[in-house]
């Protein structure tokens, strides 16, 4: 997207699908590969795809995620509405409490506590991982602050195995407003509220990512999650 509008910011997201993730299969070889069309001066239409070479010669070809990519002159970040209601307020868990519930392993345990949950709120703590994330990227390098968008993920999906004891993964995101990304080792509030959803086995969920001083880094509009399955017996939300 950005390389189809050079001169513009990407300032959001439309209309995000997580149609299934990307997995590796006993080691078999895979490339993504995106295609990206500039719809309108200001939206670009982007595609994620993952060609798969099976083991007796055949590929396949699996669309994973699509989107729109908004593009233009960044916006002033206006202050943040979220309200998260003192009642049924509960300590969530801490780190190792949250990824024992959690398959994120690396740079992707960005959480680093949910001092406050409920069933309708959700806040979690985290910080940008400090690492590089791979041998060529790290997070001053990507354009829309990705990982603070997986600490809202993570975090609503606690609030929806605290409810009903399932794992919960992202199905999709109505609208993504991007004002400013966090900066390294800058503490990021995630600020979670619960709106009706009358789909069966999604949750859905409106989120605010603040800076540590309070300013708006990303609004999340009408983010879902998918039930994926129970936690376990072994397995429960500890507050």
């Amino acid at each position: 997207a950005a390389a189809l509008a050079s001169e513009q910011e990407v300032i959001g997201f439309e209309d995000v699908v997580f149609e299934r993730p990307v997995k590796f299969h006993r080691g078999e070889a895979l490339t993504l590969e995106v295609e990206a069309k500039l719809t309108s001066k200001d939206t670009v239409e982007a595609s994620l795809f993952v060609n798969r070479k099976l083991a007796k010669g055949r590929t396949t070809r699996e669309r994973h995620f699509q989107g729109k990519v908004l593009v233009g002159s960044a916006k002033k970040a206006p202050s943040p509405t979220m309200v998260c209601a003192d009642e049924g307020m509960v300590k969530g868990p801490d780190a190792q409490g949250i990824y024992e519930l959690f398959f994120h392993t690396g740079v992707f345990q960005v959480m680093d506590s949910i001092p406050y949950l409920s069933s309708e709120h959700v806040v979690g703590y985290g910080e940008l991982p400090a690492a590089p994330i791979s041998t060529s990227m790290t997070c001053s390098s990507l354009l829309s602050d990705p990982f603070s968008r997986e600490m809202a993920l993570q975090t609503a999906g606690i609030l929806g195995m605290r409810e009903d004891g399932s794992k919960y993964l992202p199905a999709g995101i109505e609208k993504v407003e991007l004002y400013e990304s966090a900066k390294s080792g800058e503490q990021v509030v995630t600020r979670v509220e619960v709106t009706p959803c009358d789909e069966e086995h999604l949750r859905r969920f409106n989120v605010e990512l603040l800076g540590a001083d309070g300013r708006l880094l990303q609004r999340l509009t009408g983010s879902r999650m998918i039930q994926a399955g129970p936690l376990g017996d072994d397995k429960k939300i500890q507050v």
